[in-house]
Parts: C-alpha cells; sequence; structure tokens
C-alpha cells in the first residue's frame, strides 16, 4: 500500500473539499495511513487552525505545544458570538413573525450585509465548532417555520451536511443487494457531495450492482452520469473495459486503485466487498454467452491462476449464483433452463 500511494497529493485531494468535510477526511487519513501521516497531520493543523474547532485542534497535537493564545482568542469569539445569536434568536422569536424566524443558510441567497440569524445561524455555529448534535437540532428546529418549497429544501439541505452519507457507504450496514440503491441515492446527492464522490461511489456502487443492461442504460450512456465520469478517467476506462469484456485490463486496475479508495472516510470499509463483487459479476457475465468455456482460456482472460479461478466459480455456485455443478471429470455444467447447458472444461 505504501509503495501504491507513492505521489499521493494529500494537499490536491483536500483542496477538492471544505469546512468539516475537508477536516474529516484529513483527520482519516492522519490515522488511517502511516505513509501520508506527515502531510495529512501539517494540513489537518492548519485547517483547524483557521477554523472554531479547538477541541479537535488540542486533540490533534495529543499533548504537543499549541497556540494557547489562538485557542483562548477563538474560544473567547465563539463565546460572545453564541450569546450573541441566542440574543437574536430570542428577539426574534418575540417581535418578528414566523418567517423571518426562518434563516436561509447559504449567504449567496442573502445579501452579505444581513444578520445572521434565527436557527440555522446557531446550527452553522454548532457546526463549525463541532458540536454536530446541536447543530442537527438547530437546523432540523427550523422546519416549523419553513413557508415555501424552497425553505424546506434549504433546510434539509442544513440537516444533510450534518448527516452527510450516513445512509450510502459509511458506517452504515451496507450489504451487497443495496449497492443499486446506493447509486441512485447518489443521483440525489448532488448539492451535498463533490462531483468527483458522486461519479467515485456512483460507478463503483454501479459495477458491483447493475445487470449488463442496466449498466449500459444507467452509466455509459446517461448524459447527465457520464460529466461526473470525465473527472475521473480512469474509472470511466474501467467501466468500459468492465462492460466491453475487458476484465484483465478492469480487475488490474481496480486492483492498482484499492489503496488509493482505502483512503476515502466513507468507501474504506467496502472496499474489499465491493471490488469481490465486481469480479464475481465479471465472471458470471464472463459465462453468459457461451455453451462451453475452457477455464484455462477464462484464466488467462482474467488473467488468474487457473485454481484460483475455479475456487471463485465453486464459491458462486455455492452461493447460488450461477447454476452449475463439477462433475467428476472436473468439469462445470451450468442449467440456465431446462434444455441449455453450458460446460466449462478444466482439462
Amino acid at each position: 500500500m505504501e509503495d501504491a500511494l507513492e505521489g499521493f497529493d494529500v494537499d490536491a485531494y483536500a483542496a477538492k473539499y471544505s469546512g468539516r468535510n475537508r477536516t474529516e477526511r484529513l483527520l482519516f487519513i492522519a490515522k488511517s495511513c502511516p505513509s501520508l501521516y506527515v502531510d495529512a497531520r501539517r494540513a489537518l493543523l492548519r485547517e483547524l487552525k483557521g477554523g472554531r474547532n479547538m477541541a479537535l485542534y488540542l486533540e490533534v497535537l495529543d499533548g504537543e505545544p499549541a497556540d494557547m493564545i489562538l485557542v483562548e482568542s477563538v474560544k473567547r469569539s465563539a463565546s460572545q458570538q453564541h450569546e450573541r445569536l441566542e440574543q437574536e434568536l430570542n428577539s426574534y422569536k418575540s417581535t418578528m413573525i414566523k418567517e423571518s424566524i426562518r434563516v436561509r443558510y447559504a449567504p449567496r441567497d442573502l445579501a452579505w450585509w444581513l444578520l445572521q440569524m434565527g436557527h440555522n445561524d446557531l446550527g452553522d455555529f454548532y457546526y463549525q465548532l463541532g458540536d454536530l448534535p446541536a447543530a442537527l437540532k438547530s437546523f432540523a428546529q427550523a422546519r416549523d417555520y419553513c413557508t415555501t418549497d424552497k425553505h424546506i429544501i434549504e433546510m434539509c439541505l442544513n440537516v444533510s451536511k450534518v448527516r452527510r452519507l450516513q445512509c450510502l457507504c459509511s458506517k452504515a450496514r451496507v450489504d451487497t443487494s443495496e449497492y443499486s440503491r446506493v447509486w441512485l441515492i447518489l443521483c440525489c446527492c448532488r448539492q451535498v457531495l463533490h462531483a468527483e464522490d458522486i461519479a467515485l461511489y456512483g460507478g463503483i456502487c454501479a459495477l458491483a450492482s447493475f445487470k449488463r443492461e442496466e449498466l449500459k442504460e444507467k452509466v455509459i450512456n446517461n448524459s447527465s452520469f457520464k460529466a461526473f465520469l470525465e473527472l475521473l478517467p480512469w474509472l470511466r476506462e474501467l467501466i468500459s473495459d468492465f462492460y466491453s469484456s475487458n476484465y484483465a485490463s478492469c480487475l488490474q486496475t481496480l486492483e492498482k486503485k484499492k489503496p488509493e479508495l482505502r483512503l476515502d472516510i466513507y468507501l474504506c470499509e467496502h472496499v474489499d466487498q465491493l471490488c469481490k463483487e465486481i469480479r464475481s459479476r465479471g465472471i458470471i457475465q464472463y459465462f453468459y454467452p457461451y455453451l462451453s468455456v475452457d477455464l484455462h482460456q477464462m484464466a488467462r482472460t482474467f488473467n488468474t491462476p487457473t485454481p484460483s479461478l475455479e475456487k471463485e466459480i465453486c464459491e458462486l455456485i455455492d452461493a447460488d449464483r450461477l447454476h452449475a455443478r463439477m462433475d467428476s471429470y472436473q468439469k462445470v455444467r451450468s442449467q440456465r433452463g431446462s434444455q441449455l447447458g453450458l460446460d466449462v472444461r478444466i482439462g
């Protein structure tokens, strides 16, 4: 893994993100990848010193000398801002109608000169401070004061900042049968994900779950999703190789990218299972058009030793994903129907 990550640019990777998303990803890399620890920690400390989460700043330093002048200054400023926001909110509650208490989070939707106010301001404050439960509570409380569809959408996006990807490939219990559902959810998450993340998560989940026809319709011929794939040429080529049955090239690229995929905070726990599922689907797809298959030829196509491939095929048979059996002459016979058979010759 160390050699595979040689040349990985932590700063360039982190630059794609902002706020807590950047902080969480840098923290994950620092904790999970020793070879990138120094670069990730340096970038993380730089990010934290420019924010309000002094608790995490001190935690990352882990007893090393801290800029206590900065820490005290940020804490003092945060305390003063919290008091001001609470006072403003109480003032709004007592003097203004419901519409005035509903706050749009995005500053571009408000003039920069408008006072920050209401539940969304408090939610944003807590979010920057690192207090996610309080942030979620404040964002959710704005729901009672939404008077238009736009208000509701803004409120939901604020909540999603806190719960980003909990319904996707995070620590949720995502099993193989749910990868296609993850792909559908990703298509609705463009406001809270980086475009490259949509391409990566969507592309990998599609390979692990879609049938050949679905892959062509929903990914390869999907003009909207293709725009995201253009941001990751290696993934676009990988999907093309898989669809074109260039399995050796596809799986070789996938194996090469594994170390980098494990650096993703949300994808890391699923990398091995996703790659295994993609490989299994490739094996099943290879069988589909043939009546008779020579296993040695198939092993060359997949660039893998024949015994290893034989073992994988047996596992798919045992799992009832490949309808076949191994006979006493070391052949695999697959039945797609009552009249149709498939021989896979091993010797």
